[in-house]
């Protein structure tokens, strides 16, 4: 509960299969189980566990993927173009050096920014991968 909770409403829709997964697994202890048997209510507390771990996991995997890249975005929104110190009196050659120097200086941080925007995308790719079969969450995802 504590995850769905925290889930924004395009997350749920994203994560619907493996919601859906989840709730399958621990629907038999709602009805089927007879809390009485010691090893059966072992086995599908320890199994169900394991399950809502990993599915939390991966969650908090992809909102972490999710973070890196709103900082590298906001890394370049902050990037400046333009380098002009008000204090100096530019001459013609000098200024272009400096901003020679700064675009060489921009240009790297840009493609280092850009580079790790693509790793954290194919990483949630591939998290998402064997559910994109799903045409509702395949939509889903392409419109994140």
């Amino acid at each position: 509960n504590e995850i769905i909770l925290s889930m924004t409403a395009q997350q749920k829709r994203l994560f619907r299969e493996r919601i859906r997964k989840l709730d399958k697994k621990i629907a038999p202890g709602f009805s089927n189980l007879f809390w009485s048997s010691k090893g059966v209510i072992d086995y599908f507390v320890t199994d169900t566990r394991k399950f809502g771990s990993e599915k939390r996991d991966e969650i908090l995997e992809f909102n972490q993927r999710i973070t890196k890249i709103n900082e590298q975005c906001q890394k370049i929104a902050n990037t400046l173009l333009i380098k002009i110190d008000s204090k100096v009196v530019y001459h013609e050659s000098s200024f272009d050096n400096e901003q020679s120097e700064h675009r060489s200086f921009v240009k790297r941080q840009l493609m280092y920014a850009n580079k790790e925007i693509i790793q954290e995308m194919k990483a949630l790719y591939d998290i998402f991968k064997t559910d994109l079969q799903s045409n509702e969450i395949k939509r889903e995802f392409w419109a994140f």
